[in-house]
């Protein structure tokens, strides 16, 4: 299930059974939406304090434990480009004229010249992608986003997870 909607409406949907993949646009839409806001982590860091501490959001973590373990994690990490190394001329033309203000595409093609490496090539079930390697950024029309995803930095990488067992369940095992 793939969802948007409020966490109390989500929540009303979940069918009975155990098994479930419920994905949330909620951090996807919220760091696309902040991505060129001046204080793009920092705004994102206190909205996220708000929501997660929520009824609503805490109303569908324990509708989804009932009879089931829970695992709440992301499908990427985030990374905080406003921190990123700012890149000199040379390589600047390669990694804009390659991925835009983006930092993965799919395709073969150039991974750039120089150590280290500007980009990475993977080769995927779904085809060849080539990733912007490292805290990188560079100078982009409109601006370099804020916060990014789709390198691979530690943070746009990194997906923590946690394990919500509910009393019933660990002292059935």
């Amino acid at each position: 299930m793939v969802s948007d909607m409020d966490w109390g409406s989500v929540a009303a949907s979940l069918p009975p059974q155990a098994g479930l993949i419920v994905w949330h646009q909620y951090a996807d839409d919220r760091v696309h939406a902040l991505e060129n806001d001046g204080d793009a982590f920092g705004r994102l860091s206190r909205e996220h304090q708000t929501t997660f501490r929520g009824n609503d959001f805490w109303t569908l973590v324990k509708t989804l434990a009932t009879g089931r373990t829970v695992i709440v994690t992301s499908d990427h990490g985030y990374g905080v480009s406003s921190s990123f190394t700012e890149m000199p001329d040379g390589p600047t033309q390669f990694l804009r004229d390659t991925f835009k203000a983006r930092r993965s595409l799919s395709g073969e093609g150039d991974l750039g010249s120089g150590s280290p490496p500007l980009a990475l090539r993977l080769d995927t079930r779904r085809g060849p992608h080539r990733i912007a390697l490292g805290r990188r950024k560079w100078k982009v029309p409109g601006g370099f986003p804020k916060l990014t995803h789709g390198g691979l930095t530690l943070f746009e990488t990194l997906c923590p997870f946690v394990e919500i067992v509910t009393r019933d369940q660990a002292d059935a095992v």
